[in-house]
């Protein structure tokens, strides 16, 4: 049997070395992918998530011959030694990728000259593409779009985490949803309720947030929800009283737990979502009861003028219509992508009956905080949108 090996750090996998991957498969009996640990360079994704990342583009039921392992500290000569491989195949871009690869061939012949060296040129589509420019495009506006063709599909949630991870969402999850404060407190043992479940749930939340299909109903959008809660609570309405720091924190949480462009349940499921979480950790009632009220405002994006968190949530959920120019395409960009099974005249009916709505009326937004903040630029935005849905007629 006639066994390769590929290495590399992997941080992330990329369509170039989807490529090389694939034609090593083609070529030789058994291919492993091994992942290179570096302990005292800096990865953005774990081992765990780079191993997870390359067996989701090579899933095992149709690559039976390929493993991914991984390697620390060791020569790769010596770890093809301990998997019996024969054959060490890299990737070159370029000349000055060959003249590297080379003297690191040099090296390994020295080490151990029963390795042989193969080395593949990638076409040029994909020949230009490298971990460490996928990793610079993310969170540049409109990213999405480019790094999408740039790493399997399948693993685009690991970019959107990445981009959007360590920020508001994070901060919240710290103060909030932590041992001491939202999962009971203290037991009666007096120790704090377990720390793994917290993250758990992050992980969780993220898992679901960002999966395959989700373009802007993301950890993004939670993200700016958050952003913009957090930067105005010494401006809000003098009504804001309880349940201030917890309900409408929950509520942005879960408010699109559950998401299907196509169901006209998501509120509904998410707050069935949202509910058994609150059971579990036996949140109070009236919280409970507050929270599933809030998502359910999402639905029709129109709240009683008696409710101040109510119009609050609703204006939080469709600020990014207020939202910088730039945002806002990169926001039209991800919303048809995420109704890319239907086709362009459904979709600009549907378009254009939300714009019609919303722009019919007295105000877009609800609160007078928004109002002041947002309701220009809004109808700005809104307008132009009509325009350019009226003109692809």
């Amino acid at each position: 049997m006639k066994k390769a090996i590929i290495a590399g750090s992997l941080d992330p996998i990329t369509v170039g070395h989807v490529w090389v991957i694939k034609q090593a498969i083609k070529m030789f009996d058994k291919v492993y992918v091994a992942i290179g640990v570096n302990p005292e360079k800096k990865s953005s994704f774990s081992v765990e998530e780079r191993k997870s990342m390359i067996e989701n583009a090579f899933p095992i039921l149709e690559y039976p011959n390929l493993e991914v392992i991984s390697f620390q500290s060791e020569f790769l000569v010596d770890v093809c030694d301990q998997y019996g491989v024969d054959v060490m195949v890299r990737g070159i871009r370029n000349v000055q990728d060959f003249e590297y690869e080379k003297q690191i061939q040099d090296v390994n012949e020295r080490i151990n000259n029963r390795v042989q060296t193969v080395y593949l040129v990638p076409p040029n589509e994909v020949a230009g593409i490298s971990s460490s420019m996928v990793k610079g495009l993310i969170g540049i506006s409109q990213w999405q779009f480019v790094v999408g063709g740039l790493v399997p599909q399948e693993n685009m949630s690991y970019m959107t985490n990445l981009a959007y991870s360590n920020k508001e969402l994070d901060l919240m999850l710290q103060d909030f949803i932590n041992p001491l404060k939202v999962f009971g407190g203290f037991s009666e043992d007096g120790y704090s309720h377990n720390e793994k479940e917290c993250k758990e749930f992050r992980k969780q939340l993220y898992s679901v947030y960002n999966a395959t299909g989700r373009y802007y109903h993301t950890i993004q959008h939670v993200n700016e929800m958050l952003g913009i809660f957090m930067g105005n609570t010494l401006h809000m309405d003098p009504r804001a009283a309880f349940p201030c720091d917890s309900a409408i924190l929950w509520a942005i949480i879960f408010h699109d737990y559950v998401y299907d462009p196509l169901s006209k349940t998501n509120e509904e499921d998410s707050v069935e979502a949202w509910e058994l979480f609150a059971n579990r950790y036996e949140f109070f009632a009236p919280m409970k009861e507050e929270v599933s009220k809030l998502i359910m405002f999402t639905k029709t994006h129109e709240a009683p003028k008696d409710e101040y968190w109510g119009e609050f949530m609703v204006d939080l959920d469709m600020a990014i219509l207020g939202s910088s120019t730039a945002r806002f395409n990169e926001y039209e960009r991800q919303i048809r992508n995420e109704y890319a099974m239907v086709d362009d005249e459904t979709y600009k009916k549907g378009r254009l009956d939300f714009v019609q709505k919303i722009l019919a009326r007295n105000t877009i937004y609800l609160t007078k905080m928004f109002q002041n903040t947002h309701e220009k630029q809004a109808r700005i935005n809104l307008n132009k949108l009509l325009e350019v849905l009226n003109g692809s007629n």
